[in-house]
């Protein structure tokens, strides 16, 4: 991989600490030992979980092809470009088909199930314990085609619980429509089901 030259500054403290990091090995010099350290603490603070949403009635779109792949193929593809490295497919009991059980085992997605559907909150909750502190959401339904890695990047800058991507839409009655003053919802109207 091509590597990039470039110049900073720090402190006498902070260098003597990555000098200290420098083992003639594996670490030979100070440009590893802080490619390392930035390494190290993306990793740590990036998120690499993913859940998608669908419930068990609708679960067979995810097996509609968008551009030759399935869209639950599509989206696996897209979360792993930006970095998530376990995805969960979260679905009703009756959403999990032979069909879409073969297709997640292909992608490496770890199927959940729900006995009985009960929104979104608990559902995420059966994952309470799988997953990391940080995690992305996804709808099922939906092809993404968004730059997920600058969102992530916002949303960990912003020290917020939670980050919501919004489109607009020349049909709005179709969508749960959001109110937003800057880059905050200061409402949400739940679409009638």
């Amino acid at each position: 991989m091509k590597k990039e030259k470039i110049a900073i500054s720090m402190s006498q403290g902070t260098l003597k600490t990555v000098d200290a990091l420098i083992d003639g090995l594996t670490l030979r010099n100070r440009s590893q030992a802080i490619e390392r350290l930035v390494l190290e603490a993306i990793e740590h603070q990036y998120v690499k979980d993913a859940v998608i949403l669908i419930k068990g009635s609708e679960n067979e779109i995810l097996l509609k092809h968008v551009n030759g792949k399935a869209l639950l193929e599509q989206q696996a593809t897209w979360l792993r470009a930006h970095g998530i490295q376990q995805i969960y497919l979260l679905t009703g009991k009756s959403g999990a088909s032979q069909n879409i059980r073969q297709l997640s085992d292909q992608l490496s997605i770890t199927i959940i199930t729900e006995e009985h559907e009960q929104g979104t909150v608990p559902a995420l909750l059966k994952l309470k314990n799988r997953l990391h502190k940080q995690f992305v959401v996804v709808l099922g339904d939906t092809l993404n085609e968004f730059d997920l890695t600058k969102m992530i990047l916002f949303h960990l800058k912003q020290d917020k619980p939670a980050t919501i991507g919004l489109i607009s839409s020349e049909t709005p009655e179709k969508y749960s429509p959001v109110e937003l003053e800057g880059d905050r919802i200061v409402e949400f109207r739940p679409q009638n089901s």
